[in-house]
């Protein structure tokens, strides 16, 4: 008997984010608060994130967050840096914000130490309490979400980010970040009222061993989540690329026989990424799939309509969780099961 992706873990667990949001939030706000009075004492201005994997784009998120909406400046850290390269780089007047859902990446977790060493006010965020990183930090927070039993990180990863955003916004109040995470839930909600209009869009993903995914911006670090999400669910060479980045030869590659996918709803780059949509569709005959909240460039291509105008946060909440429920439904359609994704598992350790 096929398998229903309705019946996956993977599916109930993007379906539980709204909530996940909501207690993420509630859970830590006392403690968010608690480091965001630390570094102000410190007059700390740098953040420095440290992560791998899924961790790591949430992280990416977080800065694009961070720049433009706070004087704070953002740098991520290779942990290759200090476990490889034995580098001497000193985080010693930063905050240092270490993320693994598992707790299990040893080399984040060294990473992180080396900073505490030098002097740097230290934070860990996992989902799994007495994990390897989970006791390392100054200050030790959990995603609050429960168990994530699918390999594939959804809610994880989702607490992850609004956990970061929460954080930055503590240090460095703004008001549009304030309004963003009184409604994040409500974002969520309405992502799920259009996972309806996923399974029959995702046709011309189905026999592909490729596809691209185009964004621009803070949409980018959320294509880049997709992009491994469609990777280890499909197994399907899924390729995301910043629009701006594209064109400055990647394009010579693109081709007729791989289709690709757009995120379209951010006003600040939508004209770059419609422009390369069209050059793509028109000039190379490229099929396209585009997640947006434009009606008319919704009614033009083959498409996954969000039906009101987003401010790019809620885009991103919302773009990413039609991602992931892309992500699993065209894992069943191509024959696999995105709770168990071939060759991946969910603590991966690495040093």
């Amino acid at each position: 008997m096929s398998l229903d992706y309705k019946n996956t873990i993977m599916w109930e667990e993007i379906f539980q984010q709204p909530l996940a949001i909501r207690h993420a939030i509630d859970c830590n706000a006392a403690q968010i608060a608690e480091i965001a009075q630390a570094v102000k004492a410190r007059k700390i201005k740098h953040l420095v994130l440290i992560a791998r994997g899924s961790s790591e784009h949430a992280c990416f998120m977080a800065k694009y967050v961070a720049e433009i909406n706070t004087q704070l400046y953002v740098s991520m850290v290779q942990p290759s840096i200090f476990t490889a390269y034995h580098g001497k780089v000193d985080y010693g007047d930063a905050l240092c914000v270490a993320l693994s859902q598992s707790g299990g990446a040893r080399d984040v977790a060294k990473a992180l130490l080396a900073c505490k060493d030098q002097g740097a006010l230290t934070v860990t965020l996992t989902n799994v309490r007495g994990s390897v990183l989970g006791d390392l930090g100054h200050y030790n927070l959990n995603n609050e979400c429960g168990p994530e039993l699918c390999v594939t990180a959804t809610k994880s990863f989702m607490t992850q980010m609004i956990f970061l955003i929460a954080l930055i916004n503590a240090i460095s109040p703004s008001e549009k970040l304030t309004a963003f995470l009184a409604q994040a839930d409500q974002a969520a909600t309405h992502a799920l009222t259009l996972a309806d209009q996923i399974e029959d869009k995702i046709g011309l993903f189905k026999d592909q061993r490729h596809m691209m995914i185009f964004a621009r911006g803070i949409s980018f670090a959320m294509g880049l989540e997709a992009e491994l999400k469609i990777q280890e669910t499909c197994t399907l060479d899924a390729r995301c690329y910043a629009v701006s980045d594209y064109l400055h030869g990647p394009i010579v590659t693109a081709d007729s026989n791989i289709p690709a996918l757009f995120y379209v709803f951010d006003e600040h780059t939508n004209q770059d990424t419609i422009q390369l949509l069209n050059k793509l569709k028109h000039e190379k005959n490229v099929d396209v799939l585009v997640i947006t909240d434009q009606n008319e460039l919704a009614q033009d291509n083959n498409s996954i309509l969000i039906e009101t105008k987003q401010e790019e946060l809620n885009g991103v909440i919302i773009g990413m969780m039609l991602s992931q429920m892309l992500a699993c439904q065209l894992s069943v359609k191509r024959g696999y099961n995105p709770d168990s994704p071939i060759g991946v598992t969910k603590n991966t350790v690495t040093f």
